[in-house]
């Protein structure tokens, strides 16, 4: 899913002293995209939750993120590759 399509949806990001934050700021500048941030949070779990009881989207890197089930029923969808390209492409 690219970035661009999430910027009118209110946001739970992880908060700037995470790396994955620095890599959203990054793309959403590149890209001119802002988002409606509601939320920041240095915990995925808390983040997870927001998305759960708050209906906000969210997005974690795959660097810091615990991955595998999300579980309470939430959904997934990967960053498109041209927004955050996979492994050593992204320096």
């Amino acid at each position: 899913m690219p970035i661009s399509e999430c910027p009118g949806d209110p946001a739970a990001l992880p908060d700037r002293s995470l790396n994955g934050r620095h890599i959203l700021d990054e793309v959403t500048s590149r890209r001119q995209v802002r988002f409606n941030v509601v939320a920041e949070s240095n915990s995925f779990e808390m983040l997870r939750g927001l998305v759960y009881r708050c209906d906000l989207v969210s997005f974690q890197i795959e660097i810091g993120a615990p991955s595998a089930d999300l579980g309470m029923g939430l959904v997934a969808c990967p960053i498109d590759t041209r927004d955050i390209p996979r492994g050593p492409n992204w320096c």
